[in-house]
């Protein structure tokens, strides 16, 4: 499955996208690109980060 998950803030000290909103792109399984408004192929998958944030949250 190939995703784009989009508006997600990275949390990675050593990433160069640490505490910036971006979107994630992942194909079988591995990221292949972070950047701002990456557009989702035809077989993408397109989630909104914001809500994954907030259900994580939620969870806590």
């Amino acid at each position: 499955m190939n995703l784009l998950i989009t508006g997600i803030v990275i949390a990675d000290p050593n990433s160069q996208f640490n505490q910036k909103k971006c979107d994630v792109r992942v194909e079988q399984g591995k990221i292949t690109a972070i950047g701002n408004n990456l557009t989702a192929s035809k077989n993408e998958q397109v989630f909104d980060g914001r809500v994954l944030f907030s259900l994580q949250v939620s969870l806590i």
